[in-house]
């Protein structure tokens, strides 16, 4: 009797350490799961926003423009802001960058959109479209107060501005000028259009 009771402490020891292995074992399940992780990096596209979309220039006398080609009245300044486009992965209230092309670094700047009609007949200045007198014209000049030459779009690009590489402006000026030794008395009205290009 004393072996039979030894032999079934034994067992009952044995099996309760076989339950307890059973209880701490980790579970192995057969499903799988998968995350998939999708995004892109793309170079910032450039948005331009402005100081102002629309620009009062002073009022000015007929009698302050005694020839062609005169200019009269305080030259009135703009900027043009090139940054990046949060939409697309760019930072918010960031340049534009600087990119490399080929091994060439090219910066951004503005192209000017202009038709004819938009024009003066030396293509110097932007018409006055409210007044058909085409005695007043405006003329735009960059930061070193170069008049931007609007002939081809060559001449008007080798006429920018220098881009800050900080706050992405790009600053302009705009005055009156005569196209005729005597002008008229005249509202004026005059638009111009534009967009970013790397160059």
């Amino acid at each position: 009797m004393k072996f039979k009771s030894l032999t079934m402490a034994a067992a009952v020891a044995a099996l309760s350490t076989v339950a307890m292995a059973d209880d701490v074992a980790p579970k192995i399940l057969t499903s799988n799961a998968t995350i998939n992780f999708t995004g892109s990096v793309t170079r910032p596209t450039c948005v331009i926003s402005l100081n102002e979309e629309s620009i009062a220039l002073p009022k000015v006398a007929t009698t302050a423009f005694k020839q062609k080609g005169d200019t009269a009245g305080d030259a009135v300044t703009f900027t043009v802001n090139l940054q990046q486009n949060a939409d697309n992965g760019g930072q918010a209230g960031a340049a534009c960058p600087s990119v490399s092309v080929s091994g060439a670094t090219e910066t951004p700047n503005i192209k000017f959109s202009l038709t004819d009609a938009g024009l003066t007949s030396d293509k110097k200045a932007l018409a006055n479209t409210a007044d058909n007198s085409k005695t007043i014209g405006v003329e735009i000049l960059n930061d070193a107060d170069t008049v931007i030459d609007f002939s081809t779009e060559e001449t008007a690009a080798a006429t920018p501005s220098t881009y800050n590489v900080d706050s992405g402006a790009l600053t302009y000026k705009a005055r009156y000028v005569a196209l005729a030794d005597t002008v008229a008395e005249q509202d004026i009205k005059a638009s111009l259009s534009f967009s970013v290009i790397y160059k």
